[in-house]
């Protein structure tokens, strides 16, 4: 229950207006000696921001800074945040769209600190991706993407997946993870031609001859920005 989380310092006893810069994703994730919280997308102030249920901002992931730094969650930079969701070990995992590559949240929490308030703390690393803009699968650290826009997880947990909307590639990418590490990267479907069959004349990642990874009835696309997983009822 509420009586048992610990206060970030950052919090404050009523909802507080912050002003947020182009928030394009929210997902509810868990926060290690806190409970449920509201993970913001802020895609043009370079962060991540952390907010409970009821509308306290509780703390920001990533210095806010543009840029690509792996680091703890106050020094850890980005450039252009887009889509999130939280994987089935609970890490959170994030489109890092004008870095090309997906970034993972681990271990967020809240420490005890001083006079019972509590300071919130976890780690930022690159889950996938080179850093370089292209078209390569394989393994997560040579693969590379071309403006991630958005991500989610697979709902089975005997299959744990990731999945990428590599927006300007035109296809959606896989990801295997073991334990929440991410290891390998496929494309899964579209390829980087348009829906229309002719290579998209924007498109800047794509090489000269780019294959084609359909689904069984062979569709392509043009710039997919976001995706989900859905669960059916047997």
């Amino acid at each position: 229950g509420n009586d048992e989380k610990k206060k970030p310092g950052q919090a404050a006893s009523a909802p507080i207006e912050v002003r947020l810069n182009g928030p394009h994703a929210v997902c509810v994730a868990k926060m290690q000696g806190y409970g449920s919280v509201l993970i913001v997308a802020d895609c043009w102030g370079n962060r991540l921001g952390i907010a409970s249920l009821e509308g306290q901002w509780l703390a920001q992931i990533g210095c806010g800074a543009e840029g690509h730094s792996d680091d703890r969650i106050a020094a850890a930079a980005f450039n252009g945040p887009h889509g999130l969701c939280v994987g089935p070990t609970g890490y959170v995992y994030v489109a890092d769209a004008y870095n090309q590559c997906l970034r993972r949240v681990s271990k967020l929490r809240v420490e005890e600190e001083t006079e019972g308030v509590g300071i919130v703390m976890g780690e930022v690393d690159t889950a996938a991706g080179s850093g370089e803009k292209g078209m390569v699968d394989g393994p997560v650290r040579t693969a590379k993407f071309c403006y991630p826009h958005d991500i989610t997880a697979s709902l089975d947990a005997t299959l744990p997946v990731l999945f990428a909307c590599d927006f300007d590639n035109n296809c959606i990418r896989r990801i295997f993870t073991h334990e929440g590490e991410c290891e390998t990267v496929t494309t899964f479907a579209g390829s980087q031609l348009g829906s229309s069959g002719h290579k998209y004349a924007n498109t800047r990642c794509a090489p000269s001859q780019a294959p084609s990874y359909p689904f069984s009835n062979k569709p392509r696309m043009l710039l997919p920005r976001s995706l989900v997983v859905q669960g059916l009822l047997s």
